[in-house]
């Protein structure tokens, strides 16, 4: 007999000196192995996918610890390797299975969940072991009928279908109309709370709120931001109004900075938001809406608004600052006080019509305006306006100015520094009249009679006005904010 043996981890077979094979003759067919161990797939094969996939683990152990041997006929012995053949290739086939299985897992996931936060279609891998998240846009059919239910109440209370201090329908009664599980109805109704709808009053059920976004909460709409050179003093006192507005009257402002046609700056996703979900009593430029004209705040008319500018259009009712009224005020206090030459500091924008209406209003009383009384100053650089002065001041008295008009509050403080380093007297020797928005005059270092325009009554004709649309009453496309002087200011 001439035996081959393997090496500790094989088996040993015994062969036969006439040809025959080892399995076929009567000779011992053994497997020997250590205790305790056992015969494994190996790991590149038997590896599953990571978290969230199917996982198995395939291994083979012998029945004993110890060596084992099969003293039996040769029909026996070829059925068992038989056997054994078959079990291999069956784990070999499962784990392929399994291995593919994960594949489609993590790279064709194409189950659709039904409940919240697992991953539905078109959703992708975040990392090896970053878990599953849901592409935007994707959204699951809870989610939807929540969306559902929510936006079929909020139109219902918008259009007063809903009055304020209505039940609504008991959670049993929702979920059986709409065909859905108490959850989603429970989402549903909280998330009307959460945009100020509705209120839950335990047993009671859910109420229409009393006073509903739709008609309290107004949009004040700035085409810049403070610190922006374009910002000027007449923003930041309207700015400061809305954030103050007192409470009991049940109006809130919302602000809203940067809102100039550009899509991706984060108030304009914000207002969009409030807009179209119609949680808004009304919009309000602070100036006219050429920026946005193009935008769905100017296409589409879902809630009411009105502009800060001289005239209506693109179907914007207007709230118009009277300048001529102001002009008109301003040259008639010079004229009381018995001046006679008057200088004029006006800002860019108002050189033309506005400039011509003060020759107009001048002339009218008797007064003089020369030409080299009438200069433009930036706001961005209110230094100018106090050089200015003081070059202006220098000259004689009969060839000084004795009356002067600051038609812009940014450049009254810089004006009155200049008056100072003129050395002349004031009231004494000229009489100064200053633009101002109440109730936030910008300081002076001079006694002057400030004269403009009173934020608080602004909002409150947009605030009536608005509310006038959304009842559709009569209102004109054009309304007139009356000038003050500081004593005649309406508390």
């Amino acid at each position: 007999m001439m035996r081959a043996g393997t090496g500790s981890d094989g088996p040993r077979r015994t062969a036969s000196v006439t040809g025959r094979p080892a399995w076929a003759s009567e000779t011992t067919c053994a497997f020997r192995t250590s205790p305790g161990s056992a015969a494994r797939i190996p790991d590149s094969q038997s590896r599953v996918g990571t978290k969230g996939s199917i996982g198995l683990r395939a291994m083979i152990t012998p029945s004993c610890n110890t060596c084992f041997e099969i003293h039996q006929p040769g029909f026996l012995r070829l059925a068992y390797c038989t056997c054994n053949t078959i079990a291999w290739i069956a784990t070999y086939f499962i784990i392929t299975i399994n291995n593919r299985i994960n594949i489609t897992l993590q790279h064709r996931y194409e189950i659709k969940y039904l409940f919240d936060g697992a991953p539905g279609p078109r959703c992708r891998r975040e990392g090896r072991e970053g878990g599953w998240r849901r592409r935007r846009g994707s959204m699951s059919r809870r989610r939807v009928r929540q969306e559902t239910i929510a936006a079929r109440f909020r139109e219902r209370i918008v259009e007063g279908k809903l009055p304020p201090g209505s039940r609504l329908p008991t959670r049993a009664e929702l979920e059986r109309k709409f065909r859905t599980s108490i959850v989603t109805v429970q989402r549903a109704l909280a998330r009307l709370a959460k945009e100020g709808f509705v209120e839950p009053r335990g047993r009671n059920g859910t109420f229409v709120v009393e006073h509903p976004p739709h008609r309290c909460h107004y949009a004040l709409v700035f085409p810049t931001y403070e610190g922006h050179p374009s910002w000027g003093h007449f923003w930041t006192v309207l700015d400061r109004e809305a954030a103050r507005w007192p409470a009991a009257s049940h109006r809130h402002v919302l602000r809203f900075y940067n809102i100039n046609g550009h899509a991706d700056l984060n108030d304009y996703r914000r207002l969009l938001e409030v807009y179209r979900a119609r949680r808004l009593a009304g919009l309000i430029f602070a100036s006219p809406p050429d920026l946005v004209r193009d935008t769905p705040l100017v296409k589409q008319r879902l809630v009411p608004r009105v502009a800060l500018m001289p005239c209506p259009s693109d179907d914007t009712p207007a709230l118009a600052l009277d300048h001529r009224t102001l002009i008109e005020k301003a040259f008639d206090h010079l004229a009381a006080r018995g001046r006679k030459r008057i200088a004029l500091i006006l800002v860019p924008g108002l050189m033309g019509e506005y400039a011509e209406h003060c020759r107009e209003a001048a002339a009218r009383r008797g007064l003089a305006i020369p030409p080299h009384f009438l200069h433009v100053v930036h706001q961005s650089c209110p230094v100018t306006a106090r050089n200015l002065l003081h070059l202006l001041l220098r000259g004689r008295p009969d060839e000084r100015p004795d009356g002067l008009f600051v038609t812009d509050d940014n450049l009254v403080e810089e004006a009155s520094a200049g008056i100072v380093e003129a050395g002349v007297r004031v009231p004494g020797e000229l009489d100064v009249v200053a633009h101002c928005n109440f109730p936030w005059p910008t300081p002076s270092r001079l006694p002057m009679r400030r004269l403009g325009y009173d934020a608080r009554e602004i909002l409150r004709l947009a605030f009536e006005h608005l509310d006038g649309q959304r009842e559709k009453r009569d209102l004109p496309d054009c309304l007139s904010v009356p000038v003050r002087f500081e004593d005649g200011l309406l508390e």
